[in-house]
C-alpha cells in the first residue's frame, strides 16, 4: 500500500514561516549561475552576428569597388584602341586585356564571395554551438533546482516492465516546461503497479449485462484490484486511468473523471469498444477519487526528480526559438532577487542569507549563503545588470519598483533612470 509522507517546512532565520517549500538559496545560487552563463552566451552570439555583418559589409564594398575599377579598366582599354584604331596589332593586344582583365576581375569576385560563404558558414555553425549552450545551460537549472509550481501536469505509461512519465508544469514568471522524468528511481514506480498498491480494494460497475435465465439486465461488477495501470494522465482537473489485467496485456478499461467545482463526474469504459462509457455511481466515484488522489500523491515524488528538459515555453512561446532569453532573465532577477532581500532582512549576519528546514520529527538544520559568493559569481556581469542583482534593500526595492514602472505597457521612457536598465539594453 503506497503511504503518503508528510514533508518538511522551510522558515525564515527568525522562525517565521518561508512562503516557498523548498531550498530557495540553493536555487537563488544556481539561478545566478544560469543568468552569468547566459549572459556571457548572449554577448557571444552579439559579437558572431556582429563579425559576420561586418565581413558582409566589407564583402559588398570590396566587390563594388572592384566592379568600379572594372569599368575604369575597360574604359581606359577602349580608349587606348580607339587612339591606334588604324592597327590591327592593337586591336588584337586590346581584346586579350579586356578579356584578361575580366578574368582576373571575375576571379576575384568569385574569391571573395567563396570566403564570405566560408565566413557565414564558419559563424553559423558557432551560433549554433552557443545556442545549443544557451539551452543546455537552462535545461541544467531547471532539472537541476526547485522552482516554484502552479501547476502540474503529470504522465505516466507502461512500456514493458517499465513507466516513462513526464510532467508539464507551469512555473510562475510564464514559465513552462515538459520534463522527462526519472521515475524508475522512485521505488512505487519501479515495477508495474497495481490498483491495490494504492487502494485496499477496488470494486465497482463497470455497466449493465444481460441474465440469459430472466432475460433481464443487471449491474455488471468488476474487482480491479489485480489490475496493472498502464496509464495515467492527471491534467489539472481531468484523470485518466487505464488498467490492463496483465502486464503484458493491453490496457482493458479506462477510468475517465472530472471536477467541476465540488462536483465529480466520471465515466468506465472498455478500451476496445466504441461509443460512450458507463457512468459512474455515486458510491462508485467516492472509490475513484480515492484511487485518483493516491497517484497524485504517487506522482509527487517523480515529479520532483527531473532527468531531463524536452522543451521550455516561456510567455506561450518557445523560450530558444524567440530568442527570448533576455526576458527569462529579467522577468526571474525580478521575481527572486525582492525575496533574497527578504531572507538578507531577517537574517541575523549582514553578510549571508539564511533559511531554516523544519523536519518532520521536529529536527531544524540552518542553511546558508555568502553574499560575498554572489558577488563573486556575478563578477562577469557588467555594473548595470549586477546591480539588478542588488540585495541591499533599500536600493533593491527601488530598483525594482522603477523597473515595474518601466514594465508597464504604453510606457517607453526616453531615458532610463541612473544604474537601471532592462536586461535587453543591457546585454
Amino acid at each position: 500500500m503506497y503511504v503518503i509522507m508528510s514533508r518538511m517546512r522551510y522558515l525564515y532565520a527568525d522562525s517565521e514561516l518561508f512562503p516557498r517549500s523548498y531550498d530557495f538559496l540553493s536555487t537563488f545560487r544556481g539561478f545566478a549561475k544560469c543568468a552569468v552563463r547566459l549572459h556571457g552566451l548572449l554577448r557571444w552570439i552579439d559579437q558572431l552576428e556582429a563579425r559576420v555583418t561586418k565581413e558582409g559589409e566589407a564583402t559588398r564594398k570590396g566587390i563594388e569597388a572592384i566592379d568600379q575599377f572594372a569599368t575604369s579598366v575597360r574604359s581606359a582599354i577602349e580608349q587606348a584602341r580607339s587612339a591606334h584604331d588604324e592597327a590591327l596589332v592593337v586591336h588584337s593586344i586590346a581584346e586579350r586585356l579586356g578579356v584578361f582583365s575580366d578574368s582576373l576581375f571575375f576571379e576575384q569576385h568569385t574569391l571573395m564571395e567563396e570566403r564570405l560563404r566560408e565566413e557565414e558558414a564558419r559563424t553559423r555553425s558557432e551560433i549554433a554551438t552557443a545556442r545549443d549552450a544557451l539551452r543546455d545551460t537552462v535545461v541544467k537549472f531547471l532539472v537541476s533546482h526547485r522552482l516554484e509550481v502552479l501547476q502540474s501536469d503529470f504522465f505516466a505509461e507502461l512500456a514493458g516492465t517499465t513507466y516513462i512519465a513526464r510532467a508539464v508544469r507551469t512555473h510562475e514568471g510564464s514559465l513552462d516546461a515538459t520534463y522527462e522524468l526519472a521515475i524508475q528511481e522512485d521505488p512505487a514506480w519501479a515495477r508495474p503497479m497495481r490498483i491495490r498498491d494504492l487502494v485496499d480494494e477496488l470494486e465497482v460497475q463497470v455497466g449493465m449485462k444481460r441474465n440469459w435465465i430472466s432475460r433481464g439486465l443487471n449491474p455488471e461488477i468488476k474487482k480491479f484490484g489485480d489490475y496493472v495501470i498502464g496509464y495515467v494522465r492527471l491534467e489539472g482537473d481531468v484523470a485518466d486511468i487505464r488498467v490492463r489485467r496483465k502486464v503484458d496485456a493491453p490496457d482493458s478499461f479506462e477510468f475517465l473523471l472530472e471536477r467541476s467545482g465540488d462536483e465529480l463526474t466520471g465515466e468506465i469504459r472498455a478500451v476496445d469498444q466504441a461509443g460512450d462509457g458507463f457512468v459512474v455511481a455515486p458510491d462508485d466515484l467516492k472509490k475513484l477519487e480515492q484511487l485518483w488522489r493516491m497517484l497524485e500523491e504517487a506522482s509527487k515524488a517523480p515529479m520532483d526528480r527531473p532527468a531531463s528538459v524536452s522543451s521550455v515555453r516561456f510567455g506561450g512561446q518557445d523560450l530558444f526559438d524567440s530568442r527570448q532569453i533576455r526576458e527569462f532573465i529579467d522577468t526571474f532577477i525580478g521575481i527572486y532577487v525582492p525575496i533574497a532581500v527578504e531572507i538578507g532582512r531577517r537574517s541575523p549576519s549582514r553578510n549571508e542569507l539564511s533559511l531554516k528546514i523544519e523536519h518532520n520529527d521536529g529536527r531544524r538544520e540552518e542553511l546558508y549563503l555568502s553574499k560575498s559568493e554572489i558577488s563573486d559569481l556575478l563578477s562577469g556581469l557588467d555594473s548595470n545588470l549586477r546591480e539588478r542583482f542588488t540585495l541591499d534593500g533599500d536600493r533593491a526595492r527601488k530598483i525594482h519598483s522603477q523597473m515595474r514602472e518601466i514594465a508597464k505597457p504604453g510606457q517607453t521612457p526616453e531615458k532610463l533612470p541612473d544604474n537601471v536598465s532592462p536586461i535587453r539594453s543591457v546585454l
